[in-house]
């Protein structure tokens, strides 16, 4: 399941409420300033935020910008609020786990995923749901894991993936190219059922042999097309 559009609607006022009444009237320790002064230093730090796009200024009247230091936070308090009242008055699923704006759920059957999708629609009008379900002929991706018959997982790519990574030849430091190869070992590594490891690893290294291949043909492919500067036409 996935919460569509999470950061662009996250009501800012309602989570720093949220976030003040956690501070000043529940359990933890009651910061030094008064809570009107955190809903101040919030609001600036959340709202307003300006970018351009063709030539066009834009103001972000509502929501949590994308990049921004807090928004991850203040995104995750406001769906742990509603979440917590969720779990209050629905029994909890089978398996229940998420990130940010990803669920992974399990149901026991398919009426008691009908009752929770029904309670989800009646959460918050902010929070919309998109879902996909597992089938045998169908399996699914979540957090760019792909789970294919059985509960096994390995690195999933897009349909549109190309396998092209930063040039050999590129202006990049030679440390980020060094970097990319280990992070994408680092991926596999984390994702990957054992079994499937090996597998993923050959395609890692493949595809650093083709970018390094086809940069060096297409260098030299580049300089036979190019003009000549000296010595006669042919």
């Amino acid at each position: 399941m996935d919460i569509s559009s999470l950061f662009t609607n996250v009501p800012l006022d309602e989570t720093i409420e949220i976030c003040a009444d956690a501070l000043y009237r529940g359990n933890l320790d009651c910061q030094s300033f008064p809570g009107d002064t955190f809903r101040e230093l919030m609001l600036i730090a959340t709202r307003g935020v300006e970018c351009s796009c063709n030539n066009q200024m834009y103001k972000q009247l509502n929501g949590v910008a994308m990049g921004s230091p807090i928004g991850s936070v203040l995104a995750n308090i406001f769906v742990v609020f509603h979440e917590s009242r969720l779990f209050d008055n629905t029994a909890k699923p089978g398996i229940y786990f998420r990130y940010v704006d990803d669920c992974f759920v399990n149901f026991r059957s398919e009426l008691d995923y009908d009752y929770f999708q029904e309670k989800l629609t009646l959460l918050y009008p902010a929070l919309k749901f998109t879902v996909e379900k597992e089938e045998k002929t169908n399996p699914f991706n979540f957090l760019n894991a792909y789970e294919g018959t059985e509960f096994l997982t390995s690195v999933y790519r897009n349909p549109t993936f190309t396998g092209q990574y930063i040039h050999l030849n590129s202006c990049s430091p030679k440390t980020r190219k060094i970097s990319l190869i280990k992070i994408l070992v680092h991926r596999g590594a984390m994702i990957c059922s054992k079994i499937k490891l090996d597998l993923e690893l050959d395609k890692r290294k493949q595809l650093v042999i083709e970018n390094v291949l086809l940069s060096c043909i297409n260098q030299k492919l580049a300089n036979f097309a190019a003009e000549k500067q000296f010595g006669p036409e042919t």
